[in-house]
């Protein structure tokens, strides 16, 4: 949809994830070497799935923020 509406439309999706595949995003998208678009996006997300999943975000933390 992004290729035929303006750019000043917003677009909104709903994103369904494991925990395990978050994980992985979030330890791809966090690294430095990332686009800073994508990091930006990757900061929120964490906060949400800290926010959802405090046990398994505690998981992560402690295993130095890598995928499992």
């Amino acid at each position: 949809a992004r290729c035929v509406l303006p750019v000043s439309q917003y677009t909104e999706f709903i994103w369904t994830v494991n925990a395990r595949s978050l994980i992985n995003f979030l330890s791809l998208r966090n690294e430095k070497s990332a686009q800073y678009e994508i990091q930006e996006f990757a900061k929120i997300i964490e906060y949400v799935f800290e926010k959802i999943m405090p046990i398994t975000y505690k998981s992560y933390i402690e295993s130095g923020r890598e995928a499992i």
